[in-house]
């Protein structure tokens, strides 16, 4: 579930997510000898997900550039415009179970198998461009380009 707000100089997004219960796709090949008649995955309806996210960019060619109208088509851009855009980002990402994530049988390929809890904290910078090239002489149809790189800090249990 999220939600979020586009403004002419302001885009802020926002979500979280929680998931309970996986199962491992390619149980044979991570598990060798796994056999089950009556289930051809292994199943863990014990492990739960969560995951944050939020992100707050700022349009600086806000007069001429419309992030409205790249993403939503509630304005029209009327020629080429460009903007640079910087920006803030977080996530928070959480992984629990009842026993180890890690299935015994693959503890040799992973460093601090036996956790049955982790979490992951990202806080992130960002600086790029952005431009909209309108295509046709009604204005109703054009191209966004997007590079919009950035650098992030992460931590975590």
């Amino acid at each position: 579930m999220g939600f979020g707000v586009t403004g002419r100089k302001l885009a802020f997004r926002n979500f979280y997510e929680y998931t309970k219960g996986y199962y491992l796709e390619n149980t044979d090949a991570w598990l060798a000898g796994y056999s089950s008649t009556d289930r051809p995955y292994y199943l863990r309806p014990d492990i739960e997900t969560f995951t944050y996210f939020s992100s707050l960019n700022y349009t600086f060619n806000n007069k001429r550039f419309s992030n409205n109208a790249s993403i939503w088509q509630l304005e029209r851009q009327m020629r080429f415009a460009g903007t640079f855009v910087a920006g803030l980002g977080y996530i928070y990402n959480a992984f629990s179970a009842d026993s180890s994530i890690i299935p015994t049988a693959s503890v040799d390929s992973f460093s601090r198998s036996n956790n049955n809890f982790f979490s992951l904290n990202s806080l992130g910078v960002n600086l790029g461009y952005m431009c909209n090239f309108a295509i046709t002489r009604s204005k109703k149809f054009f191209i966004t380009l997007a590079i919009i790189p950035g650098f992030s800090r992460q931590w975590g249990d």
